[in-house]
């Protein structure tokens, strides 16, 4: 799944070191995580955020690197032609290494077709650094919070004591404001602060955020998630510990609809619940209160055991006379905007709202059942 760029800079060095036998192990004259400016520092080099570099000769020649501790190899990587700049460097990317190469006071090796190098000449720890999400199974498009969600990237997994895998989430909308958080999650005001997740942390590049994981406070549209794996306290900084926000936005978080209540605005000016009334007046305003009411299709009128009529009684989305509110907790619909009178009934007979979504259709709440009428002309 790497992309491959054909040619670069390392292509003649790896086509001279396939033509012309090897003659001598390669060296290693210096290790770096600042591109080869500097020699690595014993403590600075995180694993999920840093470039390692290695910096000697025959370096084109490499077929394998192993990370060491002492006579311990704790990594291999192999093959290694993807990451070699030149004769005389390669660079490691971020992410590349897993949680098995963490620890101190580690060495590093390479191996080409004639032998094997010397370790080269700094010791250094590895770190995790902060998780990374590369991609998510909803990217770009509808993500169903009442279904599992794929996290992909690395950092999911880590050798530090009180922070071995994932183990929290945030949600932010599109210009990084939190909206589902460890406030929001415990029913109150936003804190920023990331909410705890049991998630299924396959490995260090993927997991699976359970079903009902992310409440309906997420519920909108260009959404990014952002996870970790040890919170904070404030003040502290919590960017320190959530995956940087670069991963591609979630275009919709949703999930069934549900009505919570129905009411209209009467000839005075005010509201009226449904319910009170017993009547949906098709020629009065309707507000619909809910959730996952986003994404809305279309807005059916049904006989109160969920039957459509032989003549359908819906309008879809999106229509001139309704405004969904993007978080989906709340729906107007004009006056008339129901045109159709198939569905009216007196009193005694009664009907019910549908509602169609991206994730699925509402069910039929008794509680909010009426009939339906206008203003007789």
């Amino acid at each position: 799944n790497d992309l491959i760029v054909f040619p670069r800079d390392a292509t003649m060095w790896r086509i001279e070191n396939a033509i012309i036998p090897d003659a001598s192990p390669p060296t290693i004259t210096m290790l770096s995580d600042t591109g080869g400016a500097a020699p690595i520092e014993q403590n600075t080099y995180t694993r999920t955020e840093e470039t390692l570099t290695i910096i000697g000769s025959e370096m084109a020649s490499v077929t394998a690197i192993e990370i060491m501790s002492g006579n311990l190899v704790l990594h291999t990587i192999m093959p290694v032609d993807k990451y070699i700049v030149s004769n005389t460097q390669i660079d490691l990317p971020p992410g590349l290494l897993s949680e098995f190469a963490e620890g101190v006071g580690l060495e590093i090796r390479v191996w080409n077709s004639v032998g094997v190098s010397q370790k080269g000449p700094q010791k250094f720890n590895i770190e995790t650094g902060r998780p990374v999400i590369t991609a998510t199974t909803a990217d770009g498009i509808v993500y169903d919070r009442a279904e599992t969600l794929t996290v992909r990237g690395y950092g999911f997994k880590s050798r530090t004591v009180g922070q071995t895998q994932l183990a929290f989430i945030r949600v932010d909308d599109s210009q990084g404001s939190a909206i589902f958080d460890n406030g929001i999650a415990g029913g109150g005001s936003s804190d920023g602060i990331p909410t705890a997740v049991a998630f299924d942390v396959r490995d260090d590049t993927s997991a699976i955020i359970p079903i009902n994981a992310i409440g309906f406070r997420a519920d909108g549209s260009n959404r990014r998630l952002r996870v970790a794996r040890s919170t904070v306290t404030p003040p502290s900084d919590v960017n320190s510990v959530l995956s940087p926000p670069i991963n591609e936005l979630i275009a919709v978080i949703t999930t069934k609809p549900v009505i919570a209540s129905l009411a209209q605005n009467n000839a005075a000016g005010s509201w009226e619940f449904i319910p009170t009334t017993g009547r949906f007046k098709r020629d009065r305003v309707l507000e619909i209160n809910g959730t996952a009411l986003n994404t809305l299709d279309i807005i059916e009128v049904v006989n109160a055991d969920g039957s459509s009529f032989p003549n359908p009684v819906f309008i879809q989305l999106p229509n001139a006379g309704v405004t969904v509110e993007d978080n989906g907790t709340r729906v107007l619909v004009g006056a008339n905007s129901i045109p159709y009178s198939e569905a009216d009934t007196n009193g005694t007979i009664q009907r019910a709202f549908r509602l169609y979504n991206a994730a699925g259709i509402t069910d039929v709440n008794v509680s909010l059942l009426f009939a339906v009428n206008k203003q007789p002309t």
